[in-house]
């Protein structure tokens, strides 16, 4: 099984809307603690949501059936556990907009460092998620290149 390129430029597009979403979480983390420029950017936070789940499912539609093609046990259990990383993403996501509604109105009593702490291992997290993802990618065509030549 080979990816398309109509396919692969999906997915590539999709992982470049994730890394934009976490440049511009650091631009936010950035303005901490300032509440309004966090305000400046609510619709961020609603955006992760989506960016995030539309860019799991893209993964798993495109990239993991080719990853599951493969006999290797181990591209069976990174799939698993990429499917367990979508589903922290996804929580983590969540769990982001509900903080900073919380942040905004001033009713968590969570600290402004805390909320940045958070954003910065969201978006680590989420952009080696993608780096790895990407050279998967590349390995797996590159398999597959090499077992068509032979």
């Amino acid at each position: 099984m080979m990816l398309s390129a109509s396919q692969i430029a999906t997915l590539d597009r999709g992982y470049d809307q994730l890394l934009e979403v976490c440049n511009n979480l650091e631009t936010l983390a950035d303005t901490l603690p300032d509440r309004v420029g966090v305000a400046r950017h609510l619709h961020l936070i609603d955006s992760v949501e989506q960016v995030v789940g539309l860019t799991s499912l893209l993964e798993e539609t495109i990239l993991f059936p080719l990853m599951e093609a493969y006999s290797s046990a181990d591209l069976k259990m990174t799939v698993e556990r990429l499917r367990r990383e979508h589903i922290a993403d996804r929580s983590t996501a969540d769990e982001l907009r509900d903080l900073f509604g919380a942040f905004l109105e001033e009713r968590s009593g969570i600290s402004a460092d805390a909320v940045g702490y958070l954003l910065r291992s969201f978006f680590e997290s989420v952009r080696r998620h993608v780096h790895a993802e990407r050279a998967m990618l590349q390995l797996l065509q590159g398999c597959h290149e090499t077992e068509t030549l032979h």
